[in-house]
């Protein structure tokens, strides 16, 4: 099978060399944060020395929750599109890690041939993130408790009275944007991205990431395909980010079945990537 890896990145080199090297029996994409250049310019002279290494140069800044991380994403889409033939395209972020060798891991995909794997359900409680306006999601700040604060009181004004008239009459879907989906439904979704306008029609809203792809695969001919088994290990004990994890987690990686695990650090605990990396060596 033929993958292409889409990451976004914002730190850690060491780190991201580890994830590269993982990743050699594909494609690889990565969207390097703006704010971050001397990182960009580490990845650019690495992949002077790996062809299956791309670096876009189209950039953006990119901020936690805004509508800016979806245009980032799109881009990587895009390229990836234009540049090859895929069997899976897979969103990934620079903190993942690869669980499996490169043979278990398209037998994995082999299994449910056409899949789109893609958590999607229902928003409920959470569709206020797509029906009101959220002013300070690019905001480099927008996670210190004043501008939290203002968010929230400005959301709380809104919510009797305010219906975005884009969303107003639609099922709000919501899942993790970490995804693996076929080259047509990523072709579909830049299809629908570019003829509607939909990154213009998403500005303000909150969180984006977690609803524009599901909204978008809901309501497209790639529905009934879609799996909500993404294969990815994360672990949540509450808060806006996901668990670090450490060599406290290795065995239920290791009993997880799953293909891709995230977020790992290198600073925080570099034994479990080295034990990961040894286990796993995908160029068997």
């Amino acid at each position: 099978m033929k993958h292409a890896f889409l990451i976004s990145a914002h730190k850690n080199y060491e780190q991201l060399e580890i994830l590269i090297d993982q990743l050699s029996f594909g494609d690889i994409y990565i969207h390097v944060d703006l704010k971050n250049e001397p990182l960009y310019l580490q990845l650019q002279e690495l992949a002077k020395a790996k062809d299956n290494l791309i670096v876009l140069k189209n950039r953006i800044k990119v901020n936690w929750s805004g509508l800016s991380i979806v245009k980032a994403q799109n881009r990587l889409l895009k390229a990836a599109c234009d540049n090859g033939s895929y069997d899976y395209i897979h969103n990934m972020s620079g903190q993942d890690l690869l669980l499996m060798t490169h043979d278990r891991f398209d037998q994995w995909f082999k299994q449910n041939p056409k899949s789109e794997h893609i958590e999607c359900k229902p928003a409920e409680f959470m569709s206020w993130r797509l029906r009101v306006y959220s002013l300070f999601r690019e905001n480099p700040k927008n996670r210190t408790v004043l501008l939290r604060g203002i968010d929230i009181l400005l959301r709380l004004v809104q919510l009797p009275f305010v219906r975005r008239r884009a969303f107003r009459n639609q099922q709000i879907w919501l899942g993790s944007n970490w995804f693996s989906i076929t080259q047509p439904a990523a072709e579909y979704i830049l299809k629908v991205t570019r003829e509607e306008s939909l990154e213009m029609v998403y500005e303000k809203t909150a969180c984006p990431d977690e609803h524009y792809y599901q909204m978008i695969l809901k309501n497209s001919p790639f529905s009934g395909n879609i799996n909500q088994n993404t294969g990815r290990y994360i672990k949540w004990e509450g808060g806006n980010s996901p668990k670090i994890l450490t060599m406290a987690d290795y065995q239920d990686l290791m009993n997880s079945g799953c293909i891709i695990a995230r977020k790992f650090d290198l600073n925080t605990d570099p034994k479990i990537i080295s034990e990961i990396t040894r286990t796993y060596d995908t160029v068997s």
